[in-house]
């Protein structure tokens, strides 16, 4: 018996430092470029044109069950960005979602609508430093980002 936990031991042991020599083929944990502030998109172009406006849509249902109660979540967000000048930028998000509860003792299911939003202005007086000024309503967390997961309706 004391033989077979060697061997199981000394397998994970080696099993581990096997893996160990693995994790050297991941690839970089650097930010990608995506991730850096870009605010030079919008050089050479008139204020009114429309390369300096993205805006991106998106639906989201969610369900969740808790002691034989249903409880979803339908939501829709809106994100747009416009670039002021070559470093100054304007983000805002938009999300409104629609609870809902699934209780045969409750006469009213479906709970109130909400607006959830975020507005923030960007500036980059210089290459290295970043300013920034933002203004939200989120109002079941403490976090810039909303998640319906986070609703404290129970």
């Amino acid at each position: 018996m004391k033989g077979k936990n060697t061997i199981i031991i000394f397998s994970i042991v080696m099993l581990s430092f096997g893996w160990g020599q693995l994790m050297s083929d991941l690839p970089s944990l650097e930010r990608p470029e995506t991730m850096h502030l870009n605010l030079n998109r919008s050089e050479g172009l008139s204020l009114f044109d429309s390369e300096r406006f993205d805006m991106n849509h998106g639906f989201s249902m969610s369900m969740m069950s808790y002691g034989g109660l249903s409880f979803s979540v339908g939501s829709y967000t809106n994100q747009m960005t416009y670039w002021i000048n070559n470093n100054l930028r304007i983000d805002s998000d938009i999300t409104l979602y629609q609870p809902m509860m699934n209780n045969p003792m409750a006469m009213n299911q479906t709970l109130n609508a909400s607006l959830v939003y975020n507005t923030t202005l960007t500036y980059r007086p210089t290459e290295n430093s970043i300013i920034s000024f933002s203004i939200g309503n989120n109002p079941y967390t403490a976090q810039r980002h909303y998640s319906p997961f986070q609703l404290r309706a129970f």
